[in-house]
């Protein structure tokens, strides 16, 4: 479901559900109709909206009208009112309640990789199709809302993206997070390697060599260090990054590559891209540096001229 139907459903929740208890704006400091700027700010913010809203009926006894189109609420509204058996309703409500944390934290991160579909994220979770389906509508709606570029990164970096500049970051951050910014930034494959699955599991046949790895990780790693300098952190203490990238170039230099500007030899790449990237960013700085060291010299030429003219009449 995208925010419109979200939002249009919630219109059909009893008013004293409990479930509006957990959206309340302190005194004096909330809207003087708090009660829709509190359904405006669930439907956009609360995942587990689908589960949330069947809840709130089967609690009231109410009966799901036509304005409930979507299966797998219906599904579950029976499956919680009437007990109806419903085995993939059973599984999904499990996979959030019961089951080991592990499946839901793969099966939510795999929502976040590019090009994701319920197939792929049934044959990877090896649970059915409908199960992943229905999951999703109840506990975390986000595959309609993938367009919403803003609601799926604060899923994924709700303290932005400085967290992973800090050098504690790894000791911090906890593993169900690591699954989604993975996918999130890498795709599926590394979500998956991530997650404990075997290579020959994920692997398409493809392979890299040595030399293409490196070359990859190079580039990661200059880019890191061209991002961490354009924030400012140029000048800061132990910044990992930034002495990371000046050893790269510290060891081109060694090598007497940094000239060289064959793609994939060695370090050489590096240090190209790397000046040019310096020069177009200063372009105007670095040509008034030259100009102010040329006419400084000239000046010192003329002035030693000079000497030497008066020294001859001497």
């Amino acid at each position: 479901m995208n925010f419109q139907e979200v939002y249009n459903l919630s219109q059909f929740i009893p008013q004293n559900s409990r479930y509006f208890d957990r959206f309340q704006t302190p005194d004096g400091e909330g809207s003087n109709n708090s009660a829709e700027v509190n359904r405006f700010s669930f439907c956009y913010s609360d995942l587990k909206f689908g589960w949330h809203f069947i809840k709130s009926h089967e609690a009231e006894d109410l009966c799901l009208g036509s304005y409930v189109s979507d299966p797998s609420l219906v599904r579950a509204y029976n499956f919680e009112r009437y007990k109806v058996r419903d085995m993939a309703v059973a599984n999904a409500i499990a996979i959030e309640t019961t089951m080991p944390h592990y499946y839901r934290n793969l099966i939510i991160g795999m929502f976040f990789s590019p090009g994701i579909t319920l197939d792929k994220i049934a044959q990877a979770a090896g649970f059915p199709r409908e199960v992943i389906e229905i999951y999703e509508k109840l506990f975390y709606n986000v595959l309609d809302r993938r367009e919403e570029a803003a609601f799926i990164a604060q899923q994924v970096y709700p303290e932005t993206r400085a967290e992973e500049l800090q050098p504690d970051y790894m000791d911090n951050v906890s593993y169900d997070t690591l699954l989604k910014r993975s996918s999130y930034n890498n795709g599926m494959e590394d979500l998956l390697f991530l997650a404990g699955f075997k290579s020959d599991v994920i692997s398409d046949g493809s392979s890299q060599n040595l030399q293409e790895v490196s070359t990859r990780l190079e580039t990661a790693i200059m880019n890191n260090a061209n991002y961490l300098v354009k924030t400012g952190m140029i000048n800061a203490r132990n910044v990992v990054g930034i002495a990371a990238a000046k050893n790269l170039l510290a060891a081109a230099k060694h090598g007497g590559n940094e000239d060289t500007a064959e793609i994939g030899v060695g370090l050489s790449p590096i240090g190209v891209s790397l000046m040019t990237e310096v020069l177009r960013d200063h372009d105007d700085v670095l040509t008034d540096r030259l100009k102010h060291t040329q006419e400084f010299r000239e000046a010192e030429l003329a002035q030693i001229v000079k000497l030497e003219q008066a020294e001859e009449e001497s």
